[in-house]
C-alpha cells in the first residue's frame, strides 16, 4: 500500500504543480570504495536515511523537490524551480544539504545538477545529463562538491576547441 501512495504523491506532483522547470540532481559518495566495504543492505539502510534526511531538509527551506533512490541504487532529487530561483540559490540550498547530510551521517557526498527543462517529459535526458557529469568528476578527479551540466558542456566544447586549433595547427 505505501508503493502506491508513494506512486501517486509522484503523479501528483507533476500534474498539479505549477512551476517553470525541473532539475535533477544526482548524488555519489566520496568514499565509495568504502561503501564498497560494506554488504548491499547496510548501504541500501544507509541511502535511504540519506533520502529521509533530504527529503526533511527539502520541507524545512520550503523547496519545492523530492528525493528518493532510484533503480539504478543511486539518490537522486528532482528540483522544481519556480520563476526568479537562480542557480546561487540553488547551489547554497546544495551545499546545506550536503553538509547536513554530512553531519547526520559522517556521509560526504557531491551531487551533479542537470540544465533546467520545461516538461517532466524530459527528466530521463536530465538525468543522463548527470550521469555524463559524475563521469566526468570521476575522469578530471575534481573536488567541486556540486557539478552543473552546463559546466561540463562548456568545459567539454572549451576541450575540442583547443583539440580542432591542435590538428589544425600540426596539419598546416
Amino acid at each position: 500500500m505505501g508503493k502506491i501512495t508513494a506512486l501517486f504523491g509522484l503523479f501528483s506532483f507533476f500534474y498539479h504543480k505549477d512551476t517553470d522547470s525541473y532539475r535533477i540532481v544526482l548524488f555519489c559518495a566520496q568514499d565509495e570504495e568504502e561503501d564498497a566495504a560494506h554488504d548491499r543492505g547496510w548501504r541500501y539502510q544507509r541511502k535511504q536515511s540519506v533520502v529521509k534526511i533530504m527529503n526533511r531538509h527539502v520541507q524545512e527551506r520550503g523547496m519545492s523537490g523530492f528525493f528518493l533512490c532510484n533503480y539504478e541504487e543511486q539518490i537522486t532529487g528532482i528540483l522544481c524551480i519556480d520563476e526568479g530561483i537562480g542557480e546561487t540559490e540553488i547551489e547554497h540550498n546544495l551545499l546545506e544539504m550536503l553538509d547536513a547530510v554530512n553531519c547526520e551521517t559522517k556521509a560526504a557526498l557531491y551531487c551533479a545538477v542537470s540544465g533546467s527543462c520545461e516538461d517532466y517529459r524530459m527528466l530521463p535526458q536530465c538525468y543522463e545529463q548527470t550521469k555524463y557529469c559524475i563521469g566526468q568528476k570521476l575522469l578530471l578527479d575534481t573536488d567541486k562538491r556540486i557539478i552543473w551540466y552546463r559546466q561540463r558542456k562548456r568545459s567539454m566544447m572549451s576541450a575540442l576547441i583547443i583539440l580542432g586549433l591542435v590538428l589544425t595547427t600540426k596539419t598546416s
